[in-house]
């Protein structure tokens, strides 16, 4: 399959951040980039990490998108937008709306909502009936000393939100308590598409830091390249970090993007590695299915709803 057939056969990238979740609470090991690697049938396969973004519904968001409620033009109501068990408690309380020339309700001027808790100022910041509490009432494993902007009523999903956490593109949510709402990391620019750094492939997925074992903040720990089953060497043609791929096959987010086959990742206009005749069309290596994940599916290779039947058998992907 070449990039012009995903184009015109329509087959969907892969999103890796699917299988890493919205949040990550700790490191995150690699193999994610190494997981999918010649697990296709002569195809080619395509990462990146901005489906999440477009398409996922994002639990910390808190507000939705609704229709704006009519209003009489110049017309005035009383207003408070945060947590309605917050209003009134400690320097918490409501402002007052104003009808616009549009007819919709304008902001909610004067109103202070929970903010997070600074420690030490003797001011119930949060909002929570306690000023400089040091607790972690949401469970997710920091306090709000250590830094937990969202620990009770800050936010719609307390839980998902601390340092450790990713921060999530477009849901109005500093997600990673660094102080600024939506700056998800990039560091795609620049990389060669032959690279044999398995650090960059997770680059191009936007995987950006690097952590420590037993980091608190989300992070790549190693990054490594092997077949399916963990034995021999990845022919190093079948992956590549590319600008787009095909007519179809463009970054969602960021510069670049990763192409995984199981022939040479390459389409007809490509370099480093070029198209090959033949290997770019069929499978180059053959390798087992990786043990665990073959046994955990009843030896059996499941089938996405709406799809074929998988093709294989005998514990052998191409």
């Amino acid at each position: 399959m070449t990039a012009s057939d995903v184009a015109t056969r329509g087959t969907r990238p892969i999103d890796a951040s699917a299988a890493l979740g919205p949040r990550y609470r700790g490191a995150v090991r690699a193999p994610i980039v190494v997981g999918l690697l010649l697990s296709g049938l002569g195809c080619n396969a395509i990462l990146g990490v901005s489906d999440l973004r477009e398409s996922s519904i994002d639990a910390s968001t808190s507000m939705i998108d609704a229709a704006p409620e009519a209003c009489a033009s110049g017309a005035r109501r009383a207003c408070y937008t945060g947590a309605a068990t917050t209003a009134n408690i400690g320097p918490c309380h409501g402002g007052m709306q104003v009808c616009q020339t549009d007819l919709t309700w304008g902001p909610c001027d004067g109103e202070v909502v929970p903010a997070p808790e600074k420690c030490g100022n003797g001011i119930d910041d949060n909002c929570s009936g306690r000023a400089d509490e040091n607790i972690d009432q949401d469970g997710d494993g920091f306090t709000t000393c250590a830094g937990d902007c969202c620990d009770s009523v800050e936010c719609a999903n307390p839980a998902l939100v601390n340092p450790g956490a990713y921060d999530v593109a477009a849901n109005d949510v500093d997600d990673d308590c660094d102080g600024t709402k939506d700056n998800y990391p990039t560091c795609d620019t620049g990389l060669a598409s032959n690279s044999a750094d398995a650090r960059d492939f997770g680059r191009a997925m936007d995987l950006c830091p690097i952590a420590s074992q037993g980091a608190r903040k989300w992070g790549v720990l190693s990054a490594t390249w092997s077949l399916t089953d963990g034995t021999g060497a990845v022919d190093a043609r079948s992956h590549a970090i590319r600008d787009r791929f095909g007519t179809n096959g463009a970054p969602r987010a960021g510069a670049a993007l990763g192409v995984i086959s199981s022939g040479v990742a390459a389409d007809k206009d490509d370099v480093d590695p070029a198209y090959v005749a033949g290997f770019s069309t069929n499978r180059m290596q053959t390798a087992g299915f990786p043990a665990d994940w073959y046994a955990a599916n009843n030896s059996v290779l499941p089938v996405a709803p709406g799809c074929p039947a998988a093709i294989g058998g005998g514990g052998r992907s191409a």
